[in-house]
């Protein structure tokens, strides 16, 4: 019986995991190679890659970056102090402060390029 439900876990699991998580390739990700900058499978243009790092620079000194930072900043705060009745809580909130640096750091590589 125990077999049973494991089978049947992993079978919703697959399928939830098949039709609800967007997978991503590395075509949907802007990859630097030593032949240059792609997206999509694109070689970008130096007026595409002038064109981001513009549109990096303005959102990351724009006032709604600013606004976000601190809305995210609050919330993941909030639920590693006020909320940490369950380790869990804790866990997301850090997790919530990694990924808003891991976006910082991207806006700053890419005004960079």
């Amino acid at each position: 019986m125990e077999g049973l439900k494991r089978k049947i876990a992993r079978k919703i699991t697959q399928y939830l995991v098949r039709n609800l998580l967007v997978a991503l390739t590395e075509d949907d990700i802007l990859t630097l190679t030593n032949k240059g900058w792609y997206l999509r499978g694109r070689k970008l243009s130096p007026e595409d890659i002038g064109q981001l790092k513009d549109e990096a620079s303005m959102l990351k000194k724009s006032v709604l970056w600013e606004l976000m930072s601190h809305d995210i900043r609050f919330l993941a705060n909030d639920r590693m102090f006020e909320k940490s009745a369950t380790e869990g809580n804790s866990v997301f909130g850090r997790a919530m402060l990694y990924n808003l640096n891991l976006m910082g750091q991207f806006l700053d590589r890419i005004t960079k390029l």
